[in-house]
């Protein structure tokens, strides 16, 4: 995994070597074992590779291509960029390939050369056998470009999740692109005009939709999508989309078998490295499972990291994580983040995220990451199981409502009386959203619903102003969530619901993911993610995926034999919850204030600060489940954090970013 970043000049100037390198430089995280560079003028075919970024060289080429490694593959010749053995080729690649080997060998025989064992080198030839197809073949977390200088075009193209990020700039004059927006703004004849259409889908979900980001003139290339950049400008295409539609005719017995056969496939693969793997343990279904199938596949003692906090049985599943990492014999290291963690800490997390995202639950994520980066390089994770196999309670939930309110539902659904269902879930799940449905009521269809029971800010417009109101008064992010999942096509309601979360809510985990591994030079790969696990996921008919309304049904059957029996009939996970509320409410009342003062929320016209005033001190005394200060806070800190280390001219380099207290907020 690494970083890659480059530039084009589409007017035909000469690009700066200083602009290149520090673009490189930034993202020195993400690759520390190798930084290299190659400036290529396209109209004579001309060359120039640069080894390291010590040296000062002349500013050369209109086209660069940068590249920071960190070397899990090929560890001694793995090097980029790299150039086919032609010439003609050229490619920068993040990510891994886990079929590189079954690829090559298709390549060797129609032909194909390769100077190295990397993964890299066969993306190369695959393009040059394949062309804009390659991708189709490729079983992996990826984001790559690679130049053609005969046809003179950039292909690039991200994996089918939205693992790897890839985000680009695009203007009259100039291409850019980078892993990580702050390289692109590390270019000072860039627009960086702010995209409150960004900002409202974050406040309103706690992710950005679709190809946006904080900038308007800054995109993110989408989970699926491939971009050619050529003559004829800039062009976009989908790749991949799995079938949505269930086969009913499939048995029980069927699913749980290819299921298992799968699920143990993508995780033999994605234990290829040339260096010391371990695992992510949260003490839930999904880890648990990949952490025992890697223990018995692995032929060395497992390492497994996991956290907890201090504030009580809520913040503490540190007891299923032990129990199991003592079961699969593997060594447990644990982190215990205090709230001074999250001082000392919460400006670098901004600064790695580039744009806000998500909830509280990057800041255990980052810190177990910092331990797990310690020592070594590549963990597996759990991550999309939730999603795939129907891990949330609102999927249950949503189904319930739709059969109570309206009579329909799922084909699975419609056998059982609604008041079994609805014992069932209160029984077995923590109800809180059932006191919701008065409200819920008067939306007649499922995916206003759905959408509201995923937002984190629903009906919180009134405490925006300035440019942000101005915003939403021409855009709505519940109605443009409510048309996307309107879009998406299936008979199964289940299907639909599944697919929406993949391609919004996973996606914004997946940045998550990257980021707080990446900060820590730490590969993170997700097994459960292969593109194969989630096509067949999509053909499982919804009545096994739920069967007697337990989530992930087919999934734990499916990994039974592995499971450890401390997880086996555990139904009560919670994901990692952060005590922020605690702390906002005590010691680090004064700090979160901090960010909300009368003065900053004039200063940045996003908020009206009277209201805001009124609903902390309101809050304060009436915390409810679902109406905590945090809800509202943790997006406002991070976007105060925005401002100032992107947009108010604050120093982008990690070097003078070693905590929250060297920023203004903090002084």
């Amino acid at each position: 995994m690494c970083g890659i970043v480059g530039r084009i000049n589409l007017n035909g100037d000469t690009v700066s070597y200083d602009s290149s390198k520090m673009m490189v430089q930034l993202l020195t995280h993400r690759g520390p074992d190798e930084q290299n560079l190659i400036f290529i003028d396209t109209k004579v075919r001309e060359r120039h590779y640069l080894h390291g970024l010590n040296s000062k060289v002349e500013d050369f080429g209109d086209l660069f291509l940068g590249h920071a490694r960190l070397s899990i593959i090929d560890l001694s010749t793995g090097s980029q960029p790299m150039t086919d053995i032609s010439g003609r080729y050229t490619i920068v690649f993040n990510g891994e390939i886990y079929n590189y080997i079954e690829i090559k060998d298709e390549l060797y025989k129609k032909g194909c050369y390769f100077n190295t064992a990397s993964d890299t080198e066969v993306i190369l030839n695959a393009y040059k056998i394949y062309g804009h197809d390659c991708v189709k073949y490729l079983n992996g977390m990826f984001a790559f470009v690679i130049y053609d200088s005969d046809r003179n075009t950039l292909f690039c193209a991200r994996d089918r999740l939205g693992i790897k990020p890839f985000y680009y700039y695009y203007d009259s004059t100039k291409f850019i692109f980078a892993s990580e927006i702050k390289s692109i703004l590390s270019h000072n004849d860039i627009n960086r005009e702010i995209d409150y259409i960004g900002m409202a889908d974050y406040l309103t979900f706690l992710y950005t939709t679709r190809d946006t980001t904080f900038f308007k003139k800054i995109k993110s290339l989408q989970p699926g999508f491939t971009l050619t950049l050529g003559k004829g400008g800039l062009l976009i295409n989908r790749y991949w989309k799995p079938d949505l539609e269930p086969d009913y005719t499939m048995s029980e017995r069927q699913a749980v078998e290819n299921l298992r056969y799968l699920i143990e496939d993508a995780v033999k693969i994605h234990m290829r490295s040339d260096v010391q793997i371990g695992a992510h343990l949260s003490g839930g279904v999904d880890s648990s499972a990949i952490a025992s199938i890697v223990s018995k596949l692995y032929d060395t003692e497992l390492y497994t990291f996991t956290g907890k906090f201090n504030e009580g049985e809520l913040y503490d599943e540190s007891a299923y994580a032990i129990a199991v990492a003592d079961e699969i014999k593997s060594k447990v290291f644990m982190i215990t983040p205090t709230a001074d963690d999250l001082i000392d800490h919460i400006a670098r997390i901004a600064w790695h995220l580039d744009i806000p995202v998500v909830g509280p639950g990057i800041f255990p994520q980052y810190m177990v990451s910092k331990i797990a980066g310690s020592k070594l390089k590549v963990v597996l994770g759990g991550q999309g199981g939730d999603e795939l196999f129907l891990g949330y309670p609102r999927y249950i939930r949503t189904l319930i409502e739709n059969k109570f309110l309206f009579g329909t539902g799922d084909r699975y659904i419609d056998g059982y009386n609604i008041w079994q269902l609805v014992r069932h879930y209160i029984n077995n799940y923590r109800a809180t959203g059932l006191a919701g449905w008065a409200l819920k009521r008067r939306l007649s269809d499922l995916a206003h619903r759905y959408v509201i029971t995923s937002a984190n800010l629903f009906g919180f417009e009134k405490f925006f102003t300035g440019e942000l109101a101005k915003a939403m008064k021409h855009y709505s992010p519940i109605e443009e969530a409510v048309r996307r999942f309107n879009e998406i096509e299936s008979s199964s309601l289940i299907n639909k619901m599944s697919w929406y979360d993949v391609t919004n809510y996973l996606v914004g985990l997946l940045q998550v993911e990257d980021c707080a591994s990446m900060a820590w030079s730490l590969e993170s790969r997700v097994p459960l993610l292969d593109y194969r696990i989630v096509e067949f996921c999509f053909k499982i008919p919804p009545q096994i995926k739920l069967k007697g309304m337990q989530t992930k049904y087919v999934f734990r059957k499916a990994i039974d034999h592995v499971l450890p029996n401390a997880i086996k009939k555990r139904t009560d996970k919670r994901g990692f919850p952060t005590p922020v509320d605690i702390w906002f409410n005590g010691k680090l009342s004064g700090f979160a204030n901090s960010f909300v003062t009368p003065q900053k929320l004039a200063e940045r016209d996003i908020y009206n600060s009277e209201k805001v005033k009124a609903f902390l001190q309101s809050n304060r005394r009436f915390l409810t489940p679902s109406l905590k200060r945090e809800v509202l806070l943790w997006p406002m800190i991070n976007i105060e954090l925005w401002f100032q280390l992107f947009v108010d001219g604050g120093q982008l380099s990690l070097k003078t970013l070693d905590s929250a207290k060297q920023l203004e907020t903090v002084k």
